[in-house]
């Protein structure tokens, strides 16, 4: 059990939620997660294919050190944590205090369904009378107003939906195990006013609202509506905008002046939307546009009324460090607009979302593609990018859309064995992360996915004539009305139509801003910590953002910023010494000091059955299978120990038993494997000693129960001895990912090396100016060089490289070669050093982890005349020339920008990947010497413009200020010829279909970004490069700064190409992932781990080039083969290659093995 060091809050349990909380606990903290919703997973709880490996492996982000803290298994079920505490159907709504020492008030709704009784037998949804649209399958199935929220969530307690519920109370009193209380009806006491001119309105709103049981009474009038209100206590209002006399703006505005606390909500059919917003800003909740959706509305008065009944809600309150918000985003409702697309009113068009639902096994369909419409299989189905992005009310680009829609085809591609076409219309394929563009390649050319370059306008019902063929005449198909570039139309029949739709900020991130005092960016997102960077304003940082919450992500990017976010927060909790709940007493009962040693002894087995009263006897039929067990001297029969009673029993009844081995018979063990440390508590028992048998009503307990015996018969707790790891960490290369690494890991309390091979720190970041936001990247360098200078435990040595390397993760040995002396006078400021300068030699350094930051550099080019003429120039060198003054802007007559130069291409002297940053880079130039010369023409000849995010904005900015774009392809490239001192570009203008000559005084090549030094360094770490020869993450999603190897890390260009952000925020991401390694020394090993037996080996090698963990090596002094308990992961690759069975993996030896299969079959 990990020592507990100080309490943090995480706000949003989605993906990111989970990885801050997963880092913060396996770094010792208390950790309580919240979600306002009633699941775990937020968006990716719905999703089963992530690119590039169209699986799902979400479980890679568990512990791989001290795994017995953490339930390790599939993460979509939940997350099981002795130092995470889950909270859902819970909001964070007030902090006080300051860094360090926050008390944070939490929300959360009167528990209906009790979490301590319900067991999901499922019988109160059979008697719930009234049908919803299933959340969980956005509205694509139906399910019960009582409901599972996740069908695969471990506990899956039932929720109840109070907005549809009629209280009917059948649910209440239909549950054997009195787990429901329902709420009083005070519905009768909240009065309704309907105001509006028509009287259908008036009518069908009160027999709609009436039916539900509330009180209504009618206004036709303005001045009607102000005297009802001064006549009868209303609690809320719907009122009509456009009404003879006195409008409905009018009214609200008297009304509220009156009745301050009265809700509003506007009706509007004939005034713009607008108008209405207006309102809404005058104090109206909401506007609804007629005609009504009747359970949209009643939906909206039930969330009013229940809102208003604080008998309904909690408060509680905690005291924390530092809280991570990691709410992550919502999605744009194609409703919202003037929804051309047809969606809700034609069935078969559908949001990516909802097709991720379509293509999932726990799906409305079970996993098979058919269309919602009339359960057929289409033929043809199309996607529409950029659906709620970069338009006018929201110019950003949503960043993931274009890889989502790839992947989808693909995954429609591979389940119709290639019959169902698929289609993409798109203005920019943005495949710009490292390995995206190879995956579009992939699309494109083995799975034949189909890309046009396009503007769909609209989809409406195709003619029954032009149905695709195959198609019934009978079955309808759907007309895509595109333009293409040069303006003509291009329309198509789709099957299905799948809407692209972009991300928007939460739901509730306005009301977190106000609770925590974090700035919002102008789009709305939560700010990012990056920008506290450039803040000199005395200000404490306690609250973090990680995730997508502060901006548009993919999920390796997400998973990136949710780690750096907890790295801040780990720092602040350390600085602070935080003396919150987390350090006093634990929850669960504490272990003995002294467990009892077992491992010698002949199994005595206890055997627990839990007893179901929904269920047979189990006890009945486990006990002939437990007489015949020598092993097993008691079964104790234990009722519902699913519940919180029976769980009670169940420690008391166990309390002083004298078992060696436990066996639980139960119907669902993950409910227990928190608590299992209780058991263990009360029979002074290790944990790996106690197991549990799944059984299932439906099914004979005998073959569980035989297996479990079988298994737990030969468990043992392997003696290994685990030396504790080295508290330092090695972080090579001094640029701002290595700084902002050795800062973070010094934040967390432990010393740093940092080398650096050139005189002095910066790296890419000292010839940088400004980032296209305009953030001083110089004073960022130097703050960041200062602030190196004044942490206590970090040590940099400068002009020094890794010579050689030995040891592993937690106890490495590296020698560094100083080939001068490291700031002699201490004149240098690039390179402080507190220990005083380092003589020129070897210098070997213990380290328990290391964090490669070699950074990148521009690659070379021979293209367009570059190096032949001083007009052709690279970013890199515009950018220096311009921060010096050599580039004069009011000397330039045209400028012309060519992108993807020698990138995104297969041949050999060209890369094949997006370097990211190159569009933003020249955008960043073009507004510059635009805003400096207003008459100076720019010309940015690009093939797609790779300005995710929010980029896209400036990617607007620059073409309202008139540079003109300019897209390209590879069969028509431009042509540089140069003319005296300037150059001629030639390049073919796709919407004209004509050559352009530009006279340009300068040309701008964007050459993209290569890897600088990783891979040896990579190769004496035992990590590896991927094909670009970039640093190979373990995993792109889920472990993205982690190598396969423990121990290794690495963060910004060495990862591949990302911008000065995404680089720190690698870094701080790396650095936690160090700081987690570190923080579990002295633990012990898991009791599945490998082992050799040294007299059946051969010393072969083939179980060391098996691991792919590092784990084993061969000790030169005894030429045996070694295991490292601590990395180690028992996957058992060394046992499946070993031609002897001298390795084997502890607790799955052969005759254990065999003997469960013997009781399985």
């Amino acid at each position: 059990m990990i020592k507990k060091q100080g309490q943090a809050l995480v706000v949003g349990a989605g993906i990111s939620g989970i990885r801050s909380a997963l880092d913060l606990a396996e770094a010792g903290c208390r950790v309580t997660l919240i979600d306002a919703a009633p699941h775990m997973g937020g968006v990716l709880s719905k999703l089963e294919h992530q690119f590039p490996t169209d699986g799902c492996g979400m479980c890679r982000m568990l512990p791989n050190t001290d795994r017995e803290s953490c339930f390790q298994g599939c993460l979509r079920k939940g997350l099981i944590h002795e130092n995470i505490e889950v909270k859902l159907l819970t909001r964070l709504v007030k902090v006080e205090g300051e860094p360090g020492n926050y008390h944070a008030t939490l929300e959360s709704p009167v528990p209906i369904v009790d979490p301590n009784r319900c067991t999901g037998c499922n019988l109160c949804a059979q008697v719930c009378p009234v049908s919803i649209d299933d959340p969980f399958n956005h509205g694509l199935s139906r399910t019960k107003a009582i409901y599972l929220p996740v069908p695969h969530a471990v506990p899956n307690i039932y929720t109840i939906d109070m907005n549809h519920c009629t209280l009917c109370g059948e649910c209440e009193q239909t549950c054997p195990f009195d787990a429901i209380t329902l709420p009083a009806d005070h519905r009768k006491n909240f009065k309704i006013l309907v105001v509006d001119d028509e009287q259908i309105v008036r009518e069908s709103l009160k027999d709609w609202l009436e039916f539900e049981g509330f009180v209504v009474e009618t206004a036709t009038s303005g001045q009607g509506a102000l005297e009802r209100l001064e006549a009868t206590p209303f609690a809320m209002m719907f009122l009509d905008i456009k009404m003879p006399g006195m409008d409905g703006t009018e009214v609200l505005s008297r009304a509220k002046e009156q009745f301050p606390d009265l809700v509003a909500v506007m009706m509007t059919a004939y005034a713009t939307v607008e108008t209405a917003v207006s309102t809404m800003r005058s104090g109206a909740l909401e506007y609804v546009i007629k005609p009504f959706d009747p359970e949209k509305v009643v939906s909206l008065v039930k969330k009013v009324f229940l809102e208003q009944r604080p008998d309904l809600r909690e408060s509680a309150g905690i005291d924390v460090g530092a809280i991570v918000l990691a709410t992550g985003v919502d999605y744009y409702d194609p409703m919202a607009g003037t929804n051309t697309f047809g969606y809700k009113a034609l069935a078969d068009v559908v949001t990516n979302s909802e097709l991720e639902r379509i293509l999932s096994q726990t799906g409305p369909f079970n996993g098979e593609l058919k269309r919602p419409s009339d359960g057929r299989v289409p033929q043809r189905m199309a996607w529409i990018q950029c659906v709620g992005s970069r338009q006018k009310d929201f110019p950003i680009c949503s960043s993931i859309c274009c890889m989502i829609a790839l992947k989808e085809a693909v995954l429609v591609r591979q389940r119709s064995c290639g019959t169902i076409e698929t289609v993409i219309y798109f203005m920019d394929m943005r495949c710009s992360g490292k390995d995206f563009e190879a995956y579009r390649k992939r699309a494109e050319n083995e799975y034949g996915v189909i890309l046009k370059r396009a503007r769909p306008h609209s989809v409406c019902p195709a003619p029954v004539a032009a149905a695709s063929p195959g198609t019934p005449p009978e079955s309808g198909g759907l007309l895509v009305v595109i333009s293409e570039d040069s303006g003509k139309r291009a329309d198509e029949i789709f099957d299905m139509v799948v809407l692209s739709v972009g991300q928007r900020p939460g739901k509730d991130t306005n009301d977190l801003a106000a609770a925590t005092g974090v700035d919002l960016n102008p789009f709305g997102f939560l700010s990012s910590p990056y920008q506290d960077l450039f803040l000199d304003n005395g200000k404490k940082a306690g609250v973090f953002v990680g995730g997508s919450a502060s901006g548009l992500k993919e999920i390796g990017e997400s998973v990136i910023y949710a780690s750096w976010a907890s790295s801040l927060a780990l720092k602040t909790i350390r600085a602070a010494k935080a003396a919150g709940p987390g350090d006093g007493p634990d929850k669960e009962p504490a272990l003995p000091n002294v467990l009892r040693d077992v491992s010698s002894e002949i199994s005595d087995i206890g055997v627990v059955v839990c007893q179901c009263p929904l269920g047979p006897d189990i006890a009945q039929q486990v006990a002939p299978i437990v007489e015949q067990d020598i092993h097993v001297s008691k079964m104790i029969k234990i009722d519902r120990i699913c519940t919180q009673a029976g769980w009670d029993d169940l420690v008391h009844t166990l309390g002083g038993t004298r078992f060696n081995r436990l066996l639980v018979v139960a119907c669902d063990p993950l409910l227990f494997i928190k608590k299992k440390g209780e058991i263990a508590a009360a029979m002074g028992l290790d944990p790996a000693y106690i197991e549990f048998a799944e059984i299932h009503r439906d099914q004979p307990p005998g073959p569980s129960v035989r297996m479990g015996l079988a298994r737990i018969r030969h468990l043992a707790r392997p003696k290994t001895h685990t030396p504790a790891m080295v508290p330092r960490v090695l972080v090579v290369g001094g640029g701002i990912g290595g700084m902002t690494a050795a800062l973070g890991v010094a934040g967390a309390g432990f010393e740093v090396v940092l080398v650096e091979r050139s005189s002095e720190l910066g790296g890419n970041l000292a010839w940088l100016d400004k980032n296209i936001s305009g953030n001083d990247l110089q004073a960022l360098l130097k703050t960041t060089r200062e602030r190196i200078g004044k942490t206590p435990g970090i040590t940099v040595y400068t002009h020094a490289t890794v010579d050689n390397t030995r040891g592993g993760p937690g106890r490495y040995s590296t020698v560094i070669n100083i080939n001068t002396e490291s700031n002699p006078d201490g004149s240098n400021p690039g390179s402080p050093n507190p220990h005083g300068p380092s003589p020129k030699g070897l210098r070997e350094i213990f380290h328990g982890a290391v964090i490669l930051a070699t950074g990148g550099q521009a690659a070379e080019t021979k293209a367009y005349g570059y190096g032949t003429s001083p007009v052709v120039m690279t970013n890199q060198e515009v950018e220096i020339a311009l921060r010096s003054g050599k580039l004069d802007p009011e000397t330039l007559n045209a400028v012309v920008m060519i992108q993807c130069v020698d990138s995104r291409e297969l041949r050999m002297d060209a890369r094949p990947y997006c370097s990211r940053i190159c569009c933003t880079s020249s955008l960043k130039h073009a507004l510059e010497l635009k805003r400096a010369n207003p008459e100076l023409d720019i010309y940015v000849l690009y093939r797609e413009m790779m300005t995710q995010g929010v980029t896209e904005a400036y990617y607007k900015e620059a073409r309202d200020l008139g540079v003109i774009f300019i897209r390209y392809t590879l069969d028509k490239k431009p042509e540089v010829a140069f003319e005296s001192d300037q150059a001629m570009v030639r390049v073919n203008e796709p919407i004209l279909d004509r050559i352009l000559e530009i006279q340009a005084d300068l040309v701008v090549l964007a050459t993209g970004i290569v890897a600088k030094g990783v891979e040896p360094l990579a190769g004496f770490f035992k990590a590896g490069v991927d094909s670009y020869n970039f640093f190979k993450e373990a995993d792109p999603k889920w472990r993205p700064v982690d190598a396969v190897t423990g121990g290794v890390f690495a963060c910004g260009l060495a990862l591949g190409p990302r911008d000065v952000e995404e680089s720190i925020a690698s870094a701080g991401a790396a650095a936690m992932g160090a700081v987690r390694l570190l923080s579990s020394s002295g633990i012990a090993s898991s009791p599945v781990t490998a082992a050799v037996k040294q007299s059946l080996c051969s010393v072969c090698g083939r179980c060391i080039d098996a691991c792919a963990f590092g784990a084993r090596t061969l000790d030169p002094d005894t030429n045996r083969i070694k295991i490292d308990p601590i990395i180690c992961q028992g996957c058992g690759a060394c046992a499946s290659v070993c031609t002897n069975s001298a390795a084997y993996v502890n607790n799955f030896l052969d005759q254990q093995m065999f003997e469960i299969i013997d009781a399985a079959v």
